[in-house]
């Protein structure tokens, strides 16, 4: 599987789908299956929240968490990419 630019820094699993973070600021979904990309999130301006951290998925509101290296956590759903910043 091909796709980040980056060395991938996380993973997480739930079901089918294989949830990869990486140091080029990216996030992409897998579908495990076949390796195909479901999703990519982030572009050229996800290299200026830092590289993803960590990953982690709330199963309730289907949210998911990416914690950066510029200290801030991003929140991405369905429907809205949001970020928020902790000191």
């Amino acid at each position: 599987m091909q796709g980040h630019k980056g060395v991938v820094s996380t993973l997480l699993v739930e079901g089918q789908v294989l949830y990869s973070g990486s140091w080029d600021g990216t996030i992409r979904l897998w579908w495990r299956p076949n390796h195909s990309i479901l999703a990519h999130l982030g572009g050229p301006s996800s290299q200026y929240l830092g590289g993803v951290r960590t990953l982690a998925r709330s199963s309730d509101s289907g949210l998911l968490f990416a914690a950066r290296d510029s200290g801030s956590i991003q929140v991405c759903s369905s429907s809205s990419n949001f970020k928020i910043d902790f000191p």
